[in-house]
């Protein structure tokens, strides 16, 4: 019993002393944050124990590189590009996977591969196979990239 009272009034200290310093449990200072839960705490107000992320207001923003291939024109492009280069298998056929590695290595992500593999069968440059295993390239795509 004595025991658990000594560590009742250590815990009540620590919170005291935390609300002093003006930190808040997840560590961050109170002045200049903006603490983002489902809502926003203003600074200087009380923190609360479901704190997601604190971030400093007066932090400048920085925004990603564009990437290279999020456009699917230019991903199709570059799809195609790749497919001309590799030899044919059988029948025409380019398995999926010689196409996506050297894509990939590229810096593009595999939403931009399928973005352009949906536009190169639009523009009738590739062929996919319905159950997405190989492509083929077409006259109108072998001509963009002639060997």
């Amino acid at each position: 019993m004595f025991l658990s009272k000594r560590m009742e009034a250590e815990t009540r200290r620590e919170k005291s002393a935390i609300g002093r310093r003006g930190i808040c449990r997840a560590g961050a200072r109170r002045e200049g944050t903006r603490q983002t839960t489902t809502g926003m705490t203003s600074p200087g107000s009380r923190c609360t124990s479901a704190v997601v992320a604190t971030q400093r207001i007066d932090s400048a923003m920085k925004y990603g590189a564009d990437r290279p291939y999020a456009d699917p024109q230019a991903a199709s492009c570059k799809l195609v590009e790749i497919t001309a280069g590799i030899e044919p298998v059988q029948d025409g056929r380019i398995y999926i996977e010689l196409v996506n590695t050297p894509f990939l290595k590229a810096d593009g992500s595999g939403a931009e591969v399928s973005a352009g593999a949906e536009r190169a069968v639009e523009r009738g440059w590739l062929e996919l196979r319905e159950s997405g295993t190989y492509v083929r390239i077409t006259k109108a795509g072998s001509d963009l990239f002639p060997r």
